[in-house]
């Protein structure tokens, strides 16, 4: 008997290196057999640095779990502030801006140009305009010694009243 105790210890020994490096990749693993440990005074005797790696392997875990989640609460703050709270400012802002530079503006420049806009509408608004070509092309014609225009309806007026009996 003795020789089986031996042989079975062993194979136990084996089993056990077999499964440590898959016990540290699993955390569930490892959590089920501190429980085994921890109710078998012997077996944890003989097992003592098993059961201390499977404990620093659960503490591993926990931290990993939580760094994970500090990460994972980090990146949802970032994203809700770029995409909500970055947008919202900004469409606040403009709300803002827009009522501040309607009350920068002066009363008296709007009605200014609403006076302006009246007149334009009203009278021909490219009266100046038309006047300014005109003497521009009367003084051309002179220096050019070409009738103008106006020369012609100077010279035809006369002839008209003459023809018309008073």
């Amino acid at each position: 008997m003795p020789r089986e105790i031996k042989r079975l210890g062993r194979q136990e020994e084996e089993a056990w290196i077999e499964f440590y490096p898959q016990a540290r990749r699993d955390p569930t693993l490892p959590l089920e057999i501190l429980i085994e440990l921890e109710h078998d005074d012997a077996l944890r005797r003989r097992h003592r640095g098993q059961y201390l790696c499977f404990q620093r392997s659960i503490g591993l875990d926990k931290s990993r779990e939580a760094r994970q989640q500090r990460i994972g609460q980090d990146v949802m703050r970032s994203l809700g502030a770029f995409f909500i709270v970055l947008p919202q400012g900004a469409e606040g802002l403009a709300k803002n801006l827009g009522h501040l530079t309607q009350a920068c503006i002066p009363e008296d420049a709007t009605k200014a140009t609403e006076r302006q806009a009246r007149r334009l509408l009203e009278g021909n608004g490219y009266g100046p305009v038309e006047r300014s070509i005109c003497d521009s092309a009367r003084k051309a014609a002179v220096k050019a010694d070409v009738p103008t225009h106006s020369a012609k309806a100077a010279a035809s007026a006369p002839d008209q009243k003459q023809s018309t009996p008073a």
